[in-house]
């Protein structure tokens, strides 16, 4: 992955043209916004449109107090809200803003300002915040006038390649999650940053650009190999520097440069016991001050985080990030060690996955539906619960009944369910509630053990905040499960047919084997025809396998071989279970000899799929197997 995003960002830099995501959705945060309103007017103009809004007013000394959502998403800002301290963020191109109900005390880029008034909360539960400081933090100017009594608000486009007033000014950035810093690029701008801080990406208006990855290591790693890898990533430069140190096994270091007629690059990897850290630049080679000073920069990334002066880019909060999806209104805290693993396009399916060793259990996943799709909550917990309860492992997973809740700011139709595997144990609940005309459903796991884990779940669902969404504008959002019914007849194996169920996917297909992937786990189908076997052979081949199983560590033969009948054929089976690492699976096999021509069924299981529904359809498979 790291060398995906090394290449393709230099592909960019070659041609000096980047097409990237601009740090905020809107279209409008380098757009001209203009504001009018009267004080106590219910209605806004914003940029020639009329929005209903909580009314402003005008509090302590002359100080006039906006709904902060209305008045900052105008500009093209994200807001987020903090429940439990009543903290409220504000992202903006280069601008960061924290404000706290009651407090007169801002953070503006990590500086502290004071505010003339502090952020109210209205009884209708408004976020009110003071007007002229949000909108000058932003690089608009406010206006009053005496004869009409109307403010007006303007902030003008932005030029190509500059950036608004409130840039960082810090003499470092970091990251205190991770525990880096590095001296401030001034000269570039923020291009991106991931939600789970394993991606920071700055540029400049030439395209020049220094970009910090990181990795967790896994236990496979190997410094030589990899470093013999990162050689071959510069394949098609001129390589000017390639120097390693290993001698402080805890921090191993790599070092690149090279270049060609109109760029040069340079790279640092730092390997820790934890994790991998990139950290490389690309700059155009008729800008050599600029090479220069990113070189510099480079140079001054440390695995320590300095307390002075610094502008944290961590979003870490209390062991939370704060996730919101603008596409959906919907803000949630998800636990620090969890990333995006969704597409980062999506707008109504968000997934999060532990970035910790060993850990394949802790989860957060958000789905939003519409009611024309699926009906309702109640609707969707009982189709979803059926449906867990269908193909999960009723020997090592156990149910709750569905029930209803309440929340703090919302009544919820959920249950749950515990999952007592060979290696591992979670905790997961499902929890489904309604907002207007969509129905959510929001997925919590933890692989224990974890303290508290149940007020843990409790925290996450009720820091969730949603907004009604407008159905006119949203639209309908379906539940696109793979649900169909009935079987297809596969025909490609050598002289043989079978039916697997419309859900299985084809991995591979050839005359000689057969891949599909299903809901329980991997099926696959091969024929062993190199000569004639005769009946000798086809048991010798099944006694060696078995002898094979019993040698194989972790590996427990459930059932020696056996005769089964099975739609009319005699086939021979066996099932094992197989422990490696951290996890396990199910296996059950299917030979018959036919016409001189060995053939093998074998179903795969995660241990999770094994359950009694997943093993009648693999006997269906079976059963449907006809031969020329």
């Amino acid at each position: 992955m790291k060398r995906i995003v090394f290449l393709m960002l230099a592909l960019f830099a070659l041609s000096f043209c980047v097409f990237a995501e601009e740090p905020m959705t809107e279209e409008n945060t380098g757009s001209r916004v203009e504001i009018e309103f009267c004080v106590g007017d219910a209605t806004l103009i914003i940029n020639g449109q009329e929005v209903v809004v909580e009314k402003p007013y005008v509090v302590g000394e002359g100080v006039t107090l906006v709904p902060v959502r209305v008045i900052t998403e105008a500009f093209g800002a994200k807001v987020g809200w903090i429940k439990e301290t009543k903290t409220i963020t504000l992202e903006y191109p280069d601008v960061n803003i924290v404000l706290q109900i009651g407090n007169t005390t801002a953070e503006v880029n990590g500086r502290a300002e004071t505010l003339l008034s502090a952020p109210e909360l209205t009884q209708n539960g408004f976020t009110m915040v003071p007007l002229r400081f949000i909108s000058e933090s932003f690089g608009a100017e406010v206006g009053y006038d005496n004869e009409t009594k109307r403010i007006t608000v303007v902030k003008e486009a932005a030029e190509e390649g500059t950036t608004v007033e409130g840039a960082i000014e810090n003499k470092y950035v970091g990251d205190s999650y991770y525990g880096w810093s590095m001296e401030n690029p001034k000269d570039m701008y923020l291009e991106d940053r991931a939600f789970d801080g394993m991606n920071t990406a700055f540029l400049d208006e030439n395209s020049n650009w220094i970009d910090i990855v990181i990795s967790t290591k896994n236990e496979e790693y190997d410094f030589d190999d990899d470093f013999e890898e990162w050689k071959t990533t510069f394949k098609d430069y001129t390589l000017v520097k390639a120097e390693k140190d290993t001698s402080d096994k805890n921090k191993m270091t790599m070092h690149f440069q090279a270049r060609n007629k109109i760029l040069f690059l340079d790279a640092y990897i730092i390997v820790t016991p934890k994790y991998i850290y990139v950290v490389n630049g690309g700059f155009g080679t008729e800008y050599p001050d600029v090479k220069e000073e990113g070189m510099r920069i480079l140079s001054t990334f440390d695995l320590s985080y300095k307390d002075e002066d610094i502008y944290d880019l961590s979003n870490v909060k209390d062991g939370m990030r704060r996730f919101e999806a603008e596409s959906i209104k919907f803000e949630i805290d998800v636990p620090q060690e969890l990333m995006l693993v969704s597409d980062e396009y999506a707008e109504n399916e968000f997934r999060f996955a532990s970035t910790l060793e060993n850990d394949t259990e802790s989860c957060v996943n958000i789905l939003v539906f519409s009611k024309d799709g699926v009906e309702s909550a109640g609707a969707l917990a009982e189709t979803d619960y059926e449906h867990n309860k269908k193909y999960i492992n009723e020997e090592i997973v156990k149910f709750s009944e569905i029930t209803e809740r309440e929340y703090d700011v919302f009544k919820a139709v959920e249950y749950s369910y515990e999952v007592n595997a060979t290696f591992k144990s979670a905790v997961n609940r499902d929890v489904f509630f309604e907002i207007g005309e969509y129905v959510y459903n929001v997925h919590v796991g933890f692989q224990l053990p974890v303290d508290n884990v149940e007020e843990k779940i409790d925290g996450i669902i009720n820091s969730i905040v949603a907004e009604e969404l407008d159905f006119e504008e949203v639209g309908t959002i379906m539940r696109n499960n793979d649900e169909r019914e009935g079987t297809k007849t596969i025909e490609s194996l050598r002289l043989c047919s079978f039916e697997v169920p419309k859900t299985f996917q084809e991995i591979s297909a050839s005359s000689e084997a057969v891949m599909f992937l299903g809901e329980s786990g991997l099926f696959v189908a091969a024929s062993i025809s190199d000569h004639e076997y005769t009946r000798d052979e086809f048991r010798a081949v099944i006694d060696y396998q078995e002898k094979e199983y019993k040698k194989t560590e972790g590996t427990t033969i459930l059932q020696t071989a056996e005769k089964r009948v099975i739609g009319g054929d005699a086939f021979t089976y066996t099932a094992i279970k197989a422990e490696e690492d951290d996890g396990a699976a199910y296996n059950e096999v299917f030979y018959i000899l036919e016409d001189g021509a060995i053939y093998i069924f074998q179903m795969t299981y995660f241990e999770i799929g094994y359950s009694e529904h997943a093993r009648q359809q693999t006997n269906e498979i079976i059963r449907s197997i006809e031969f020329e």
